[in-house]
């Protein structure tokens, strides 16, 4: 896909319904301005495990620090 905001993607190492290596491949296709990509212990209900909120935090406070002002000034984006 073709992005034109900041991406971050959170990814469980143990996750069966959207497989690791699946979601490494899609995020190496993404063209985006910046892109993230977070690796988290656990599957596919990653808030359940620890460090998901951390991970979480993170990736919204970064996304924020690169796109927000685009928000902030009322940018629609597509």
């Amino acid at each position: 896909g073709r992005y034109e905001v900041p991406v971050a993607m959170i990814a469980g190492e143990d996750d069966w319904t959207t497989p690791y290596p699946m979601a490494r491949e899609y995020f190496s296709q993404i063209s985006a301005p910046d892109k993230r990509f977070v690796t988290v212990s656990g599957g596919h209900i990653p808030f359940l495990e620890e460090g998901f909120v951390q991970a979480l935090s993170s990736a919204l406070d970064w996304g924020w620090t690169r796109g927000g002002a685009k928000a902030q000034a009322g940018h629609k984006f597509p």
